[in-house]
């Protein structure tokens, strides 16, 4: 199943970056848009009724690491509640986003969680620092399914270097943790994959999930996206 997206006319966000630094790039927006905050939680509030699929503990990172020769993460936005990422590879130079991660944080300042916390503040990826530090990972799916994209998504699609319209999966899930301090939901995260990384057929298989089976709540899902991807700062695509 296929699902149309039609984002409403973009506007330009001004940003600021800073040089890259140990594989990371990190990005912040100096005007924030409350339409992204209202998409990111339409999109998250969305699955809060959808049960869970079977669980996984893959890392993008990796994978994009393994399937590319290279890795590196942009924080597009953030603040103590959401982050919008581009989990991206390396070619020339230049990063080309291979996954646009929309992420919530579920469990904002808790001390448990603290010292990794703080690492992804900085711009760290998530899965690769709970790892680092000892902890299982268990990333239960929430939502699978297609999305197609059309001319006003033209910020992620530079950002990938595509051209539109463009088919991409879309990918939802819980990031779980557990240690022998506890177990938690540190993050709610939806995923937009680059059309050559990874399909829906690809997920469904990595993760034991049927597509497309969301119903209401994936639509309701895809309105919240149209807000995140109708305000991407375009001047961080190129």
């Amino acid at each position: 199943m296929e699902r149309e997206l039609y984002p409403p006319r973009s506007r330009a966000v001004r940003v600021e970056k800073s040089d890259l630094s140990r594989g990371t790039v990190r990005t912040t927006m100096t005007r924030r848009y409350p339409d992204i905050r209202a998409g990111l939680l339409a999109a998250v509030l969305a699955l809060a009724t959808v049960l869970p699929g079977c669980g996984g503990t893959p890392l993008n990172s990796d994978r994009i690491r393994a399937t590319y020769g290279s890795y590196t993460i942009t924080v597009l936005d953030q603040d103590r509640r959401w982050r919008v990422s581009s989990l991206a590879s390396l070619h020339d130079g230049r990063p080309v986003t291979r996954t646009l991660a929309l992420v919530r944080f579920e469990n904002p300042g808790l001390r448990a969680l603290a010292r990794e916390d703080r690492r992804i503040r900085a711009g760290a990826s998530i899965g690769s620092t709970f790892r680092e530090f000892g902890w299982s990972i268990d990333k239960p799916t929430i939502f699978l399914d297609n999305v197609a994209l059309h001319g006003e998504a033209q910020a992620l699609a530079s950002l990938m270097d595509i051209r539109l319209p463009a088919t991409l999966a879309v990918h939802a899930y819980r990031f779980n943790v557990r240690s022998r301090y506890g177990a938690f939901t540190y993050a709610t995260i939806i995923e937009l994959h680059h059309p050559d990384y990874l399909d829906v057929e690809q997920l469904a298989e990595l993760h034991a999930f049927r597509p497309g089976s969301g119903g209401a709540d994936g639509e309701k899902l895809l309105a919240g996206l149209r807000a995140v991807l109708t305000n991407l700062p375009e001047q961080v695509s190129r």
